[in-house]
């Protein structure tokens, strides 16, 4: 079906959020409802025929391909677990946007500590007492926080966190400062900078060329993460999708 339909190899492996098949779910959703209408009838497990009623319904409509692939936007319905993720990827977009609008509302000092937090849930700081704090304060180089990774501290990273506003960019000259502060700490190759707003692209290119491996946080990206780790946010509800085992109604 997906080469009569003329499927693309990109459309074809189009996944849905939970990482089922679009192209899969979209098909049993509509034999699903062909069964339902009678149209067609499975008289084994993976057999499907056409009825009767089937054969009149399809009339003159033909039974070639049409002589163009589908659009995506002539379907005329979704699956339900299309429905179903299309509803969760909106509720999670509006979440992290009302989460970015918290995060950048909170005073320098709690958004230094929300930063840490997260990487702690991350895993870095391998669950090590005191492992990751915050550091930030007047004179501080431009480091807000620091991981130790081992419990000598032999291997660190260094955090700077700014609480901007969406239309102030991080530029190419506080990447370099920053950059600036790692060298004045001895053995400290890594750091992350993370930011509620953007990065220029200029700020990327910077931080892409430097001797230090830093790594760039945006506030979309921060949004994410925290939601992934639980930091902020917490579960309001559980929904248990069930459907048919098809194994169990196998023959023996």
């Amino acid at each position: 079906m997906a080469d009569a339909l003329r499927l693309t190899e990109n459309e074809r492996d189009e996944r849905l959020p939970s990482g089922a098949p679009v192209f899969r779910s979209r098909l049993n959703a509509a034999l699903g409802r062909l069964l339902d209408q009678g149209s067609i009838e499975r008289p084994q497990w993976g057999y499907y025929k056409i009825t009767q009623n089937g054969k009149q319904r399809l009339g003159g409509m033909g039974t070639q391909a049409p002589s163009q692939p589908v659009a995506k936007e002539q379907a005329p319905d979704l699956a339900p677990e299309e429905r179903m993720d299309l509803a969760y990827k909106e509720l999670e977009t509006a979440l992290a946007q009302e989460l970015l609008r918290r995060v950048r509302d909170v005073e320098p000092s709690f958004f230094e500590r929300v930063v840490i937090q997260l990487l702690e849930k991350m895993g870095y700081g391998s669950g090590l007492e005191g492992a990751a704090r915050v550091v930030g304060r007047s004179g501080d180089g431009g480091i807000d926080g620091v991981i130790h990774l081992d419990p000598l501290g032999l291997n660190r990273v260094y955090v700077q966190a700014k609480r901007y506003a969406p239309d102030q960019r991080v530029t190419a000259a506080q990447i370099r400062e920053f950059s600036g502060a790692l060298n004045s700490q001895r053995g400290v190759t890594q750091g992350v900078f993370i930011t509620t707003s953007r990065f220029t692209d200029d700020a990327r290119g910077t931080a892409a060329n430097l001797p230090q491996r830093i790594v760039l946080i945006d506030g979309d990206e921060l949004a994410r993460l925290m939601i992934r780790y639980d930091v902020g946010v917490r579960v309001a509800g559980t929904f248990h999708v069930k459907k048919i085992d098809e194994d169990f109604f196998l023959e023996e």
